[in-house]
C-alpha cells in the first residue's frame, strides 16, 4: 500500500510504514546536480514542497544558476523515467531561453552569439534534449493561477523554476511569496524563484548584500525554506584590461552562494560554485 505522511489522519503503524516507504522517499530530496550546493542540505538536494529564493544583483548569474539546475534535474528525471520540471521566465522569451540552453551545450557565450551562430552544432546538441521532461512558460508578466494551470498539465511534475519574482502579478511581494509557498505545498513540488536585489547593491558591487537589500527579513524567514545570495568575485586584473564587472567576474570562474536562511540544511553557510568562463553556466565541482 502506498502510504503518504502528508495525510492528516493515520495509525502509528501506518505512519511508521510511510516513513520507511522507499517509493515516498525517492522524491523527498531532489539533487540539483551541483554537489557542493547539495552538501548544504540535509538530504541529497532540495526538498519536495519547499520554496527556495535566489537573490543577486543584475548579471550575477541568477538565470544561469536556475537554468543550470533545471537542466540537471530534467536529465536526472529522464534517467529515472519519472518526474518533470517547469521553467517559467518573465525575462526571456521561449526563443531566447532555448538559445541560452543550446549555447550552454555548445560552449558559446549566449550574450554575444546570435541565434544563427553555430546553428549546425546547436541542431546536433538539441537532439539529446528533445526527450527531456522540461516544460517552458515564458511571458513578461504572469500570475500564480496561470502557473498552477500549466503545472496541472504536466505529469509527475516535481520542480517549478520561476525566473523573476518581479514578473509575478500580486498586490505586493508578501502576497506573492506566501502564495508560492502554498502552491509548493499544494502541488508537492519544490519551487525555486530568482529575485533581483535593491538598487543599493546594483550601484555598489563592492558592498556585501544584507537582508535589507533583499526585502522583509521576517517574510522570507517564515515563508521560505532557503534564501541564498549569489556573489560575483571582482577580478582586478580584468578591470585593468578594461573589462566590465561581469566580464572580469567570469575570469575568476567562481560565484559564491551565501545562505541567509536554510531550513533544509546547516543554516547561514556559504559555498563556492564553479561556472563555465565562456557561457556562465554553473558546472559541478564536487
Amino acid at each position: 500500500m502506498n502510504l503518504n505522511l502528508d495525510k492528516e489522519f493515520m495509525t502509528l503503524n501506518q505512519a511508521i510504514d510511510a516513513y520507511f516507504n522507499r517509493e515516498e522517499e525517492d522524491f523527498q530530496w531532489i539533487p540539483t546536480g551541483l554537489d557542493k550546493l547539495d552538501s548544504e542540505f540535509e538530504g541529497p538536494g532540495i526538498r519536495t514542497s519547499s520554496l527556495i529564493v535566489v537573490g543577486g544583483a543584475s548579471n550575477s548569474g541568477k538565470t544561469a544558476f536556475a537554468l543550470s539546475i533545471a537542466l540537471n534535474m530534467a536529465k536526472y528525471f529522464k534517467e529515472l523515467e519519472t518526474g518533470a520540471i517547469l521553467f517559467c521566465s518573465g525575462t526571456l522569451s521561449n526563443k531566447a531561453l532555448i538559445h541560452q540552453i543550446l549555447s550552454f551545450k555548445i560552449g558559446e557565450d549566449p550574450t554575444i552569439s546570435n541565434y544563427s551562430y553555430n546553428i549546425k552544432k546547436k541542431w546536433e546538441v538539441s537532439k539529446e534534449l528533445k526527450d527531456f521532461p522540461f516544460y517552458t512558460y515564458c511571458k513578461p508578466v504572469f500570475n500564480i493561477d496561470q502557473i498552477r494551470k500549466h503545472a496541472g498539465k504536466i505529469k509527475d511534475l516535481r520542480t517549478i523554476f520561476i525566473d523573476g519574482l518581479e514578473s509575478i502579478q500580486a498586490n505586493n511581494q508578501a502576497e506573492a511569496i506566501q502564495r508560492l509557498k502554498n502552491l509548493a505545498t499544494e502541488l508537492k513540488v519544490a519551487i525555486m524563484i530568482t529575485k533581483r536585489l535593491s538598487f543599493g547593491v546594483e550601484n555598489d558591487r563592492y558592498r556585501d548584500a544584507i537582508w535589507s537589500d533583499f526585502g522583509d527579513r521576517d517574510l522570507f524567514i517564515y515563508n521560505t525554506d532557503a534564501v541564498l545570495l549569489l556573489k560575483c568575485h571582482y577580478d582586478y586584473v580584468g578591470s585593468k584590461k578594461g573589462l566590465s564587472f561581469e566580464e572580469s567576474s567570469r575570469l575568476r570562474n567562481t560565484i559564491t552562494a551565501q545562505f541567509l536562511h536554510n531550513k533544509m540544511g546547516w543554516g547561514d553557510t556559504a559555498t563556492d560554485l564553479k561556472t563555465n568562463r565562456k557561457t556562465g553556466a554553473f558546472i559541478n565541482n564536487d
